[in-house]
């Protein structure tokens, strides 16, 4: 079985039509055979039942809801394919072990009402052969490129076709063996449960951080007074220190001036007790010499 992994592959691209109304006509047909190749023809729920031959349906039931059923003559009619390389579709073998109640509970049958009454669409049985999975591969990438699917980052288009894609690959293997179809499965839920975790998890980060930034805004207000009430006491205590500063020079002088002065004085005062206490000294000697002097 081909693996249908490609993203973005130019398959197809030359038959857009140019027209609007044309390609959203080729679109509805590319989503109608996309979806027929998992489920079988729409039909009325009820003893009453009967398939619409061109009934559109609305919704994301809307691709695949009047295709013809796997294995009739008109399958993949628009694009004039014949099944070849592998065995056709009616011949097909089918699991023994395979019942449509086991098919029902890997892969519930969609169901949706409208105008005309309840639809169920079955989950085909039969498995695809090599040229009916290659379509489903050339589809896909069509669908993709039609749908601007973004081959990276979170796309919600692209998932969406890729889970379509891997149920449709969970039937194929459940046709050939129930129990292979039912690990998948599981594998399947497991990644859809990771996913949405992790998208839980990537929303709740969102709302956290917007929390956190409204928080913040709040606060802004309140920090920007106070900045500047510290940039005005700053400011204060800035014109103090100059003030200061030149109060301190301007008595830093006075004191050097005063100390020059007082030096001044005392180098005066002890010059003039130099010059009293040698006269002194002077006269002592000269009255102890005069013998007149008592």
């Amino acid at each position: 079985m081909t693996t249908v992994g490609r993203a973005m592959d130019p398959v197809g691209s030359n038959i857009v039509p140019e027209e609007e109304g044309d390609g959203a006509q080729h679109l509805d047909d590319l989503l109608e055979e996309f979806y027929s190749f998992m489920y079988e023809k729409a039909v009325l729920a009820g003893p009453t039942g009967t398939s619409p031959s061109k009934s559109k349906v609305t919704g994301k039931n809307k691709g695949g809801a009047g295709s013809p059923p796997r294995g009739s003559s008109l399958m993949h009619d628009t694009h004039n394919k014949q099944v070849v390389g592998g065995p056709s579709t009616t011949n097909a073998p089918v699991s023994t072990s395979l019942s449509r109640e086991v098919m029902d509970a890997l892969l519930p049958p969609k169901t949706w009402k409208d105008a005309q009454g309840k639809w169920q669409r079955m989950v085909s049985m039969l498995p695809a052969t090599r040229t009916e999975t290659q379509r489903l591969q050339e589809t896909f990438d069509q669908l993709l490129k039609l749908h601007q699917a973004r081959v990276h980052a979170i796309c919600p288009v692209r998932e969406k076709f890729f889970l379509q894609v891997f149920e449709e690959l969970i039937r194929e293997v459940s046709c050939e063996c129930p129990e292979r179809g039912l690990m998948l499965l599981r594998l399947h839920n497991e990644l859809r449960l990771t996913v949405e975790a992790y998208q839980t998890l990537y929303h709740n980060s969102i709302a956290y951080g917007r929390q956190k930034a409204v928080q913040a805004e709040a606060g802004i207000g309140a920090l920007e007074k106070e900045i500047s009430r510290l940039k005005a006491e700053r400011e204060l205590l800035e014109s103090k220190k100059k003030e200061l500063t030149h109060k301190v020079m301007f008595l830093e002088k006075q004191h050097s001036e005063e100390e020059k002065k007082r030096q001044l004085r005392h180098a005066h005062t002890v010059q003039f007790l130099q010059t009293q206490c040698q006269e002194l000294e002077l006269f002592h000697r000269e009255m102890t010499q005069d013998p007149t002097w008592k």
